[in-house]
């Protein structure tokens, strides 16, 4: 059956075309390619503090977001946040965008505050992920490395984080 298909194109390989719906329909899947929402997110800075109201410990992160698509979204209220203790132990939290203001409109940079409920060593955390959704495109995910808030690409993540996980080594960013 395999065969049969291959030998259909192969006989004449404009019916290619008819599978994207004709030179029309590959310019339209063309133009959604390229005006898909994309977003940027970058890490700031983290500041812990003591909350007065309920006398625990959280942390106030700052990121930079950019639309860098054609078309308007806005974050989702919640981040999810997982990070790894130096015993290795997983923790997830859910953060909290602080502003109400939410909207990412296309090709500006937009300050977020995101709140979250630290562990005791919060700090010490290593291996962290922030997961941000929107409501329009892909989701966006940060990684840092350590508590100098280096970020890194997936490879280097994962391949560091199994280490890590695996063997207990850590090896500080910039090594």
């Amino acid at each position: 059956m395999l065969a049969e298909i291959l030998n259909y194109f192969s006989d004449d390989p404009m019916r290619a075309l008819y599978l994207a719906g004709g030179t029309g329909g590959l310019w339209f899947w063309i133009q959604e390619w390229r005006n898909r929402v994309r977003v940027r997110v970058w890490l700031l800075s983290e500041q812990p503090y003591v909350s007065t109201a309920e006398m625990d410990e959280r942390s106030i992160l700052t990121f930079e977001a950019e639309n860098i698509g054609t078309q308007a979204t806005s974050v989702e209220p919640l981040v999810s946040v997982r990070a790894y203790t130096a015993r290795r132990q997983r923790i997830e939290r859910d953060g909290k965008v602080l502003e109400s203001e939410r909207d990412l409109q296309p090709f500006q940079a937009k300050t977020l505050s995101v709140q979250v409920k630290a562990n005791p060593d919060h700090t010490m955390l290593v291996f962290r992920t922030y997961h941000f959704r929107f409501t329009r495109g892909a989701s966006r995910t940060v990684r840092v490395w350590s508590a100098h808030h280096r970020t890194v690409n997936w490879f280097r993540f994962q391949y560091e984080r199994a280490r890590f996980l695996k063997r207990g080594e850590y090896r500080e960013p910039g090594t």
